[in-house]
């Protein structure tokens, strides 16, 4: 379940424009708790935050994109939303959203070069999925993983009214817990000390794609955008 569940995480980080990794996510969650929801309890918090990581799960339940994302999210959506969960959801795609117009706004793509291809995906696609995990990788450390985890081990009720099995959140929230117990560079690196591959990646391939995440979590310029990634958030997050 665990290789699967990452070949599936591979997928939907490399299959949409329109998405943000999981650190990401939960770390501009996190943000957004501070800023404009101080006064939540702790329960709401963890219903939030798993309302937050909640709507990918349709890469394990094998579901359309539109049934757990909204389009168009405003802050003004997110903040006048029913509970802490609802609000969690609709906060994933606002990332999903604004990400986009950020990253194209500060045209990082040409800057990535030599990246891993996809044959038959445009340049922007691949440097993009190679983009999302690098911004995963640099905002690792700014995560409280532990206290995530501690918090995916529950199920909320919300979660319960979606046509989702309860086994299949059960599973995404496993998986997920995972993700998060290390870096994508750690990941790589652990792979790379065993001399093995990674899905359709050998073991050169996975050394080389290593070595070039390293550099590029190493470059200024690459450093500079991803503090601008969140710095803009910080700006957008302001109650209305």
């Amino acid at each position: 379940m665990r290789k699967t569940f990452f070949l599936l995480l591979l997928t939907s980080i490399s299959t949409s424009l329109f998405t943000a990794a999981p650190v990401v996510h939960v770390c501009l969650a996190e943000l957004y708790l501070k800023q404009c929801r101080p006064t939540y309890t702790k329960k709401d918090k963890e219903a939030f935050m798993i309302g937050t990581l909640f709507p990918d799960i349709r890469y394990l339940a094998r579901i359309d994109r539109k049934k757990t994302h909204s389009e168009s999210v405003t802050l003004k959506n997110v903040i006048q939303a029913d509970n802490p969960f609802t609000a969690g959801k609709l906060f994933h795609s606002y990332v999903d959203e604004q990400r986009i117009k950020i990253v194209q706004k500060a045209n990082i793509w040409d800057h990535l070069k030599n990246i891993p291809g996809h044959p038959g995906r445009s340049s922007n696609f691949s440097k993009d999925s190679f983009l999302k995990i690098i911004e995963d990788e640099l905002y690792y450390n700014t995560l409280d993983a532990h206290h995530t985890m501690a918090t995916l081990k529950s199920c909320h009720k919300e979660e319960e009214t979606f046509t989702i099995p309860y086994y299949t959140i059960r599973a995404w929230h496993r998986n997920l817990r995972s993700y998060f117990r290390q870096s994508p560079l750690a990941l790589l690196k652990k792979r790379i000390r065993t001399k093995r591959g990674y899905f359709e990646w050998s073991p050169a391939r996975v050394k080389e794609c290593y070595h070039l995440m390293k550099s590029y979590t190493q470059d200024e310029k690459v450093i500079s955008y991803v503090k601008k990634l969140r710095a803009s958030f910080e700006r957008m997050l302001v109650t209305p």
